[in-house]
């Protein structure tokens, strides 16, 4: 017999799953204004219910929380067990959370399971592994006096060396040509972090022309 209750996740989209340094995360890639949902089973008879955070409602905003009885319930189960659909929107450019934790009616302390969604949206996703090495590419004009400057968590991720790929092969004006500027990059640990790239010119830096983000994560 079961102790306590059979936790099923119901997937409606294809997940990515990677061990964090403390616990997993599943990784959601969407884009702005998508409607999206995540399904869990819940038996609220065993006394636990799956309770929602969002961490900022800014990009993902909740729509709609119902439930549906299954037809066929396993009788070994302490009554019928539902699923639980929770539906969100996409609202804005970003990377947030969305943490579920199963926890005892009336004792949000005693929780029973944790699970923990990380949500991209209209951000690209990189995806490193143990030993692996991955490239981001962005164009510049160094005669315009703009270019790309990285922010970066160097506690989570190694800078191997940039380089730059010249566009115009014309040795007269190799400084000051249309290239494109390479970054190499792999993991020092397990986990996330968000990088930012920004232009601008170096003695005008708080006048930022364009930034881009791309979210990293890592795995064994």
């Amino acid at each position: 017999m079961l102790k306590r209750i059979l936790i099923l996740l119901a997937a409606v989209f294809l997940i990515f799953i990677f061990t964090g340094s403390s616990f997993a995360l599943n990784i959601i890639e969407k884009n702005e204004n998508q409607i999206f949902e995540i399904q869990l089973l819940e038996n609220s008879s065993t006394g636990y219910i799956w309770d929602l955070e969002i961490e900022d409602e800014k990009i993902v905003r909740l729509i709609d929380v119902n439930k549906r009885s299954l037809k066929k319930a396993d009788q070994r189960l302490a009554g019928a067990p539902d699923i639980k659909t929770w539906t969100f929107e996409a609202k804005n450019k970003g990377v947030v959370e969305l943490n579920f934790n199963l926890q005892r009616m009336g004792s949000p302390e005693n929780r029973e399971k944790e699970l923990n969604y990380l949500i991209a949206v209209d951000i690209p996703v990189i995806r490193l592994s143990e030993n692996s090495v991955e490239k981001i590419s962005l164009f510049e004009k160094p005669n315009s006096g703009y270019k790309w400057h990285l922010s970066a968590n160097e506690d989570f991720l190694r800078i191997l060396k940039t380089d730059y790929m010249q566009i115009e092969k014309n040795d007269s004006i190799v400084d000051t040509s249309p290239r494109v500027k390479n970054w190499y990059i792999s993991k020092k640990k397990n986990g996330y972090t968000i990088i930012e790239f920004k232009l601008y010119r170096r003695w005008e830096q708080s006048n930022i022309k364009a930034r881009k983000l791309f979210l990293i994560t890592a795995e064994q």
